[in-house]
């Protein structure tokens, strides 16, 4: 089952098939992936952003070594294998990290572990590794959940957690 993708995500993966047409290939690969992230700001480029990287010399550094196609744009473009494997490696990254819906930063952290594709490339040789991404999502996770609790009176606490308890008992009496 396919995760529920965010708008960001959505959004991501038009730029990205913009960019694959606009360098005339035929399929997405894992730099139009990285150059789709880079356009717009979302959680991915928030990180980024946030801890010292310059999104737009990121997305300069990958448009240089973008290499031009010999086809003519297509619409529908599908992604290839290596970009399919980004997804999938998103799509856990964001189950483990215990998240419902699929967004930016997860596939930034497929596109860092996927090894060969040049979207990963690029952010590996920029100083960003899995382990250095992961943390801050975990970083960011754990402060929204101090915050959530700072902020929330306890009579809605409590029925915050009621609902969550319901909610994981109801997730696992399925499997």
């Amino acid at each position: 089952m396919r995760p529920i993708q965010s708008q960001g995500v959505k959004q991501l993966l038009f730029d990205a098939k913009e960019y694959a047409g606009k360098y005339n290939h035929r399929f997405v690969h894992t730099e139009y992936l990285l150059l789709g992230l880079l356009k717009h700001t979302n959680s991915a480029t928030k990180i980024l952003r946030e801890n010292g990287f310059d999104c737009r010399q990121l997305s300069e550094t990958c448009k240089k070594q973008c290499s031009k196609g010999h086809h003519d744009p297509e619409e529908n473009l599908k992604l290839t294998p290596r970009a399919q494997h980004v997804m999938a490696l998103a799509g856990e990254q964001m189950l483990d990290l215990g998240h419902k819906d699929l967004d930016s930063r997860h596939i930034m952290l497929g596109l860092i572990m996927e090894e060969e594709g040049l979207g990963g490339i690029v952010l590996r040789e920029a100083g960003l590794t899995p382990e250095i991404l992961r943390n801050i999502i975990l970083e960011e996770d754990r402060k929204l959940l101090v915050s959530d609790v700072i902020d929330t009176p306890l009579q809605k606490t409590s029925m915050i957690s009621r609902k969550s308890t319901s909610s994981m008992w109801k997730m696992w009496s399925r499997t």
